[in-house]
């Protein structure tokens, strides 16, 4: 079994490359032909970052990331995309 935190480490170190491997395996979906790529990027890019911050942090990193995401879920909601849309990007 693979150890959760070793694996998250080991993801996080490349950040531009899991960046780039997010963002190629939403090619397919309907929020990438409706939110730009510079959106797309900021937003994964942001997202990856608050969660590296929670791997050394502690609570309020946490808060900080779960009130990203839940803003993230709002403004897809105001885009018009459905929940499932956004458990796609967020995947």
């Amino acid at each position: 079994m693979t150890d959760a935190p070793d694996t998250l480490t080991a993801a996080l170190e490349d950040r531009d490359a899991l960046l780039d491997e997010w963002l190629g395996s939403l090619s397919a979906s309907a929020m990438r032909n409706q939110v730009s790529d510079a959106e797309l990027r900021e937003e994964a890019s942001t997202l990856i970052e608050q969660v590296a911050d929670v791997a050394q942090g502690g609570e309020e990193e946490w808060e900080v990331l779960l009130e990203a995401m839940d803003g993230l879920a709002r403004a897809r909601v105001e885009q018009g995309f459905d929940s499932a849309d956004t458990t796609i990007f967020v995947q």
